[in-house]
């Protein structure tokens, strides 16, 4: 089988999570198919963040802004998207068939994400890749599976 000597280990610290797929050399081959993956994952990624911020209700305070009520998130959930810019400046990078970066181009996103002294965090991103790691896995090993055939 191409899965022989594959392993998938979740690492999960405070602030981060990770997946770590190691490949031995025998099926460096689907290196492509990892690529691919990866690629899909970017999507994954920025649908399931798109749908925390947009779908999820929101438990933070209401208060009138431009005329119109808002309900921001509070700490721990993820941010409550006012005007839509962080959410826009969602975006992902596949560097190279193992490697992929996920984040917000916005100037603030960093803080958003993680807090600051005067803010708890909204870890949005953190949620999003813990919400969608199963559907991560399963793309990958269907990506090998299909590599295999051929």
């Amino acid at each position: 089988s191409a899965l022989t000597g594959v392993s998938v280990e979740n690492t999960t610290t405070k602030k981060t999570k990770s997946v770590l797929i190691e490949i031995p050399k025998h099926v460096e081959y689907h290196k492509q198919g990892m690529r691919e993956a990866l690629i899909d994952t970017v999507d994954i990624v920025g649908r399931e963040t798109e749908n925390l911020t947009t779908k999820q209700r929101k438990t933070g305070r209401v208060y009138l802004r431009r005329g119109r009520e808002h309900q921001a998130s509070a700490a721990g959930e993820p941010f409550a998207s006012e005007t839509g810019r962080l959410l826009r400046s969602y975006n992902g990078k596949v560097a190279s068939w193992h490697t992929m970066r996920v984040g917000f181009s916005a100037e603030y996103g960093e803080f958003v994400e993680t807090g600051t002294s005067r803010m708890r965090a909204r870890p949005t991103l953190i949620l999003a890749i813990n919400n969608t790691v199963g559907d991560t896995i399963d793309l990958f090993y269907q990506r090998f599976k299909e590599r295999a055939k051929v």
